[in-house]
């Protein structure tokens, strides 16, 4: 399976939309970067602590379903386990084909993440935490 290289435009979707942080163990440790947009979940995937490090480089991966959004345990067919760093809310600032910004609402992140396509499925992760 490989990933949905298009990102549709979607600066006009709800405020409802939600984002989680997962660590994946399988098969090695990773982080996902996971971002709702209506029906479907845009996926990222890269070393641990991408999702918070500017500069990161990530890996776009075929959309997950909407369950992982809430969901932490065993992955099925012995594909390992997952663990929610973070998740919440988030806004659409910009989103096209080459780069995706979104406002998220969390528990532990908020600020603007964003990601920067670079070449084919490989991204950037830029991270700019609110000012408390």
């Amino acid at each position: 399976m490989t990933p949905d290289s298009t990102i549709y435009p979607c600066k006009n979707l709800p405020a409802a939309d939600r984002f989680v942080f997962l660590i994946h163990d399988h098969p090695t440790p990773h982080c996902d970067i996971l971002l709702q947009e209506g029906g479907r979940l845009l996926s990222w995937s890269g070393e641990p602590g991408c999702h918070c490090r500017t500069g990161a480089a990530v890996v776009q991966r075929p959309d997950h379903r909407l369950l992982y959004l809430d969901y932490e345990g065993p992955v099925s067919e012995n594909r390992g386990q997952v663990v929610r760093i973070d998740g919440g809310n988030l806004t659409w600032i910009d989103c096209s084909p080459e780069l995706v910004r979104v406002n998220l609402q969390g528990k532990h992140h908020q600020g603007v993440l964003e990601l920067k396509r670079t070449e084919g499925l490989r991204w950037i992760v830029a991270w700019e935490p609110f000012v408390k």
